[in-house]
């Protein structure tokens, strides 16, 4: 039985795991589920875990955040390599220990998984694989199969079968043409694929997972604001610290990454502690539209530490923008959701303007 055929039997859903080609609205994700429920013959239940700009750091933390909310998964296609290939992203000295804990943890999700490697014009295969082989020898250690979309679509073009100028409305995220290129070959790597026999053997979960400690959680809902994520609907509540305010917090644990919400407004972030003074950049190119990000930032709190959170006097340049926007000019803020790490805990806050 390959896994198409176990699919038209099985009355679960599909996990959408990736960054931004994933949760694409006009992407391969939508043009793949409706393919899949037409070969299924009956509604398939879609769960969608993707964001812009993330990699396996923020993708196992929000999958532990939410798998809660998510029914039977018969399917788990996981699609970080196209973010983990910007290599600050997840930094690259975690990748191995994150991508093993991703995959090892969708794995005790559903049924089936696979790894979606899709394709981005500005990696080729030898620039890429510093990331993509990663993924490809955990994969295999789990018996998870590997779709190498980024191959397919690279030979079409290179064959002349496809133009990428007709697919691609930029770098990595597809027009509707490349949508259904993308969908129709995923769905055809389904018959050669083979639903797994269970996990291996001698694989364990790391005692102390990644997770995401939001500091909504802790307010009590005072100060909080909240921001929805319109591709997925996932809401991401924060604080905003303004341009002289400062957020302190107790925490203890491994932290890995600060979440943000980014958008024309944002400063840089300074963080003050025991280490020092820690400036985080959080203003990019893309900072004309507003959107989650995980910054990483790697500190050990031990069972407690005080950090000073502020917007940096370090000013920005609005002109590095990819589009213009009005609201660059605006005073400086910070508008922070979460810490991101191992055993990662705020055992209180105190904001002030």
């Amino acid at each position: 039985m390959n896994m198409l055929e176990f699919l038209r039997q099985a009355d679960g859903g599909v996990l959408y795991a990736g960054a931004s080609v994933t949760a694409q609205q006009g992407g391969y994700r939508p043009e793949f589920h409706k393919m899949l429920e037409r070969e299924c013959g009956r509604p398939v239940p879609a769960y969608t875990n993707a964001l812009g700009g993330v990699g396996s750091l923020f993708g196992v933390a929000n999958l532990n955040l939410l798998r809660a909310e998510y029914g039977r998964i018969n399917l788990a296609i996981i699609e970080y390599s196209t973010g983990d290939l910007n290599l600050w992203i997840t930094p690259k000295p975690l990748i191995s220990e994150v991508v093993k804990e991703l995959v090892l943890l969708v794995c005790q999700m559903a049924d089936c998984v696979l790894v979606l490697h899709n394709y981005r014009s500005d990696f080729d295969e030898s620039t890429g694989a510093v990331i993509r082989d990663i993924y490809d020898e955990i994969a295999a250690d789990f018996d998870v199969p590997v779709v190498h979309m980024h191959k397919v679509v690279a030979g079409q073009i290179q064959a002349g079968v496809l133009e990428f100028d007709k697919i691609y409305r930029d770098h990595v995220h597809p027009n509707q043409l490349g949508a259904e290129v993308i969908a129709r070959n995923l769905l055809d790597a389904l018959k050669s694929i083979h639903p797994r026999a269970g996990l291996p053997a001698l694989i364990e979960a790391p005692t102390t997972p990644i997770i995401c400690s939001d500091l909504g959680q802790y307010s009590g809902g005072v100060g909080v604001s909240e921001f929805t994520y319109s591709s997925t609907g996932q809401t991401f509540p924060y604080l905003e610290i303004d341009a002289a305010g400062q957020l302190e917090i107790v925490v203890s644990g491994a932290i890995l990454g600060i979440v943000l919400i980014l958008g024309p407004r944002s400063a840089n972030l300074d963080i003050i502690g025991d280490h020092g003074v820690h400036t985080v950049s959080a203003f990019d190119r893309n900072c004309y539209y507003r959107r989650p990000h995980c910054m990483p930032y790697i500190l050990d709190c031990g069972i407690e530490s005080v950090l000073t959170l502020s917007p940096s006097t370090e000013p920005v340049d609005p002109g590095i923008l990819k589009r213009p926007h009005p609201d660059s000019a605006a005073p400086r803020q910070i508008q922070i959701c979460a810490l991101v790490g191992r055993g990662v805990s705020i055992k209180s806050w105190k904001l002030t303007s």
